[in-house]
């Protein structure tokens, strides 16, 4: 973390504008910040921004061929593209929200190597006083059957009773069919408890659901 402004005195030095070469407008770079060039100047935190690259290289998972692998990034900061082995996968211009991209056609064999490649861009005038910028959330790879809960597919809606001693809990699960022929799927719920016990639903969960190919 780096200061910007100090809290005054001898006892808190360090802020960004008490550094003697930032002061009266030199053009003296300080980290990610630089008065004399930065596009958003105060409204930004003086952030200079820029384009980054991230690289990464991995072996692809094993799994049948109807498995389904995807990517998904819980932040980026901004203007986010994507590329696996040289094609262009995906370009989400959003900085504080969460994506996914189902990345297997463009996967090699099972076992080999794959070049994951990210570009972020933050340029000019930001959303927010120093928003930072690049990956700063994690990145998952999940590997899925073709029949599976679709992402972000679960939904839960609880209802207490108004003295707050029972609650009614509403469970909705999408599924999906990547796969070539119709599937039959069931969908069981269960709860756990804080101290560790499993409890089923005193109500079925779902029945048996029949998925079909798009």
């Amino acid at each position: 973390a780096v200061r910007v402004w100090s809290q005054g005195g001898a006892d808190y030095p360090g802020g960004l504008f008490d550094h003697p070469t930032l002061q009266n407008g030199d053009r003296t770079r300080n980290g990610p910040f630089d008065v004399a060039v930065s596009p958003g100047a105060k409204h930004t935190g003086y952030a200079v921004g820029g384009v980054g690259w991230y690289r990464k290289a991995f072996a692809s998972p094993s799994g049948g061929p109807d498995r389904r692998v995807s990517l998904t990034f819980d932040g980026c900061y901004m203007n986010c593209e994507l590329w696996l082995n040289g094609e262009h996968l995906l370009f989400h211009p959003f900085g504080y929200t969460t994506f996914s991209v189902d990345i297997t056609d463009a996967l090699r064999a099972a076992g080999e190597q794959n070049v994951l490649a990210v570009r972020i861009s933050n340029l000019g005038t930001s959303s927010r006083w120093y928003s930072g910028s690049g990956i700063f959330r994690h990145v998952h790879l999940t590997v899925t059957d073709a029949t599976h809960i679709k992402h972000w597919g679960v939904a839960i809606n609880p209802q207490l009773a108004a003295d707050f001693a029972a609650a009614r809990v509403n469970v909705t699960v999408t599924g999906e069919n990547d796969g070539q022929v119709p599937t039959t799927a069931a969908i069981r719920v269960v709860f756990h408890w804080p101290e560790g016990s499993v409890r089923l639903p005193s109500e079925p969960a779902a029945s048996d659901a029949k998925l079909i190919p798009p």
